[in-house]
């Protein structure tokens, strides 16, 4: 479980906080759509989560161990991510059977694991994303595509069976269809692999379609937290009435 305790974080002693007091529990298995304005506190909060930035106020908690003053690279042995950058987390001078073995020596198990156990367990893998990957599977990254780069970065992720699974608009950067394509493999991965999952998107129809639970952020604080059968009665003007009098094209 996830449990943030009264998370507060301003990035100046005198500026306006970007969260506030902001209390959330997720569950093991969890699905969870998180959404907001821009400027709304969404990516700082994953930051947060994830170790980037540490917290002015309140405590993260991952299954009861106490990660607040944690560093990045230690959470990374509990939480794997996703972002919007098609790079990130992946090294693009090495090939794809490379970079999956690589995210898979990361695990203590694994480490010494003869390369052939590695080479079968990363072709079934990506064997279920049906892109054609495995082609591409002794070349390197620079040869795949966007969504097929995302779909790589996904893989890794869910791979290594972390306990908390954060996707910072890992999407946004790609054109609809492939996006769409992304979206049903993500969703079939966090069900295959039952991990706990946090995930950003500007999509407000993304978000009424994919995930157990929606999550609406506004000025730091949660206005909104619909489970599974509330959201399936929301429609997207129904998120937008939250934000009345807040104009912005990206939520569309």
């Amino acid at each position: 479980m996830l449990v943030l305790e009264n998370i507060s974080k301003a990035f100046a002693s005198n500026s306006e906080p970007i969260l506030r007091d902001l209390s959330l529990h997720l569950r093991n298995g969890d699905f969870t759509i998180l959404i907001g304005g821009n400027g709304s506190g969404k990516s700082t909060l994953l930051k947060l989560i994830q170790g980037e930035h540490q917290p002015d106020k309140g405590r993260i908690l991952l299954d009861e161990l106490d990660l607040t003053s944690s560093p990045l690279h230690r959470r990374a042995a509990y939480i794997s991510c996703v972002a919007q950058d098609v790079h990130s987390g992946t090294v693009k001078e090495l090939t794809l059977f490379e970079n999956l073995a690589l995210s898979r020596l990361r695990g203590e198990k694994a480490r010494f694991t003869r390369a052939s156990l590695h080479r079968e367990f990363c072709k079934q893998q990506i064997s279920s994303l049906g892109p054609g990957l495995q082609r591409f599977l002794d070349i390197p990254l620079t040869s795949l595509s966007g969504g097929q780069k995302q779909m790589l970065a996904l893989v890794m992720a869910t791979a290594r069976k972390p306990k908390l699974l954060l996707l910072d608009e890992h999407c946004s950067a790609l054109d609809p269809k492939i996006s769409q394509e992304l979206m049903s493999h993500t969703e079939k991965l966090i069900r295959e692999h039952s991990v706990t999952t946090l995930m950003v998107t500007h999509s407000l129809t993304d978000a009424l379609r994919y995930g157990d639970r929606l999550i609406m952020l506004r000025e730091g604080r949660i206005i909104l937290d619909a489970s599974a059968n509330e959201k399936a009665s929301l429609t997207v003007p129904d998120l937008l009435k939250l934000y009345h009098h807040y104009e912005d094209s990206s939520l569309l």
